[in-house]
């Protein structure tokens, strides 16, 4: 049986039940080289880097930078007029995209974990500190597959009690 990290089945779980209806059932843990190209848009949730702190209060608080990456079909807009990327506007739409009054939509990933992030328990923090940075990027995933990807960083805490 293959190992299953809880707090990234956690975030999975929290962004298909609230996130893009695009990307229902299209979260995934971890980050594979080569994807399918039917199978667009994806979206990979990982760890980028932790950090173990152990205290004198017999608890350890571990740090973990998360990486929400999100890939779209690049290939659609090789055949559209060079006025607009429909793959960019997407990603914008799935990860941060707004309202007529500029306000976030419920269901992007940015809301999502913002509505979220103080709702946790004392063991699994969401923590996005004050600033948010998304980096948008093209990238190629294997034989013809070029895709549009939105990475999103931040910080998961979580505190275990030592013995």
């Amino acid at each position: 049986m293959q190992y299953e990290d809880p707090i990234l089945a956690k975030l999975r779980n929290l962004l298909n039940e609230h996130g893009p209806k695009d990307l229902r059932n299209k979260y995934y843990l971890g980050d594979p080289m080569v994807v399918d190209k039917s199978s667009l848009p994806m979206c990979f949730i990982s760890y980028e880097r932790q950090s173990v702190i152990d205290d004198a209060s017999y608890s350890i608080e571990t740090h973990s930078t998360v990486l929400i990456n999100v890939a779209y079909d690049l290939t659609r807009d090789f055949n559209s007029t060079a006025k607009r990327s429909g793959s960019h506007m997407a990603l914008v739409k799935m990860i941060c995209g707004r309202d007529s009054k500029n306000k976030l939509l419920p269901e992007t990933i940015l809301s999502v974990l913002r509505r979220f992030q103080d709702e946790q328990s004392d063991e699994l923090i969401i923590d996005l500190g004050s600033q948010t940075e998304i980096e948008y990027v093209v990238s190629e995933r294997g034989g013809s597959v070029f895709t549009n990807e939105a990475l999103i960083r931040f910080t998961v805490r979580t505190r275990d009690m030592v013995g």
